[in-house]
């Protein structure tokens, strides 16, 4: 039997609530009739180890959904009208956005030098004091005071 559940607490980390409320998918109350996916479906694709980056993994739920909704047509009789194709589009500019989001993740470095610059104890700076005293430059130093070495 699916689950759905909810909890803001848990929105810190990376768990089916999180993904919930980055997908806008939080009204729980209603199970299946008013979820998109089931817990089970969502924590299966946080597991999936060959989608290793989180907006990677929203895009992917977002994808799911989008593939549920893609039957849903308009109906109209007798001046009653449903626009069932509203809720598709919605969650198609969602899927766009996020793969959009997921493609500049993507693109970002992840080098071991860019990593430790940017854990490093100065904060990741790349200037520092002293960088420009060279064997090549003639005294005085532009950036020289006594006691440097």
């Amino acid at each position: 039997m699916a689950t759905y559940t909810y909890d803001p607490g848990d929105i810190g980390t990376i768990s089916v609530s999180k993904a919930r409320f980055e997908l806008g998918d939080i009204a729980v109350s209603g199970g299946a009739e008013s979820c998109y996916l089931s817990d089970e479906e969502i924590a299966a694709i946080i597991a999936d180890n060959s989608t290793p980056r989180w907006k990677r993994k929203l895009y992917r739920m977002a994808e799911a959904v989008c593939m549920r909704l893609s039957y849903e047509t308009d109906w109209k009789n007798d001046g009653t009208s449903f626009n069932l194709n509203q809720r598709a589009e919605r969650w198609m500019k969602l899927r766009d956005k996020l793969k959009q989001e997921a493609d500049v993740e993507a693109s970002l470095p992840v080098s071991g030098a860019v990593n430790e610059s940017v854990n490093s104890s100065d904060g990741g700076h790349y200037f520092h004091r002293g960088m420009q005293k060279s064997p090549y430059v003639q005294p005085p130093y532009p950036d020289f005071e006594e006691g440097d070495p």
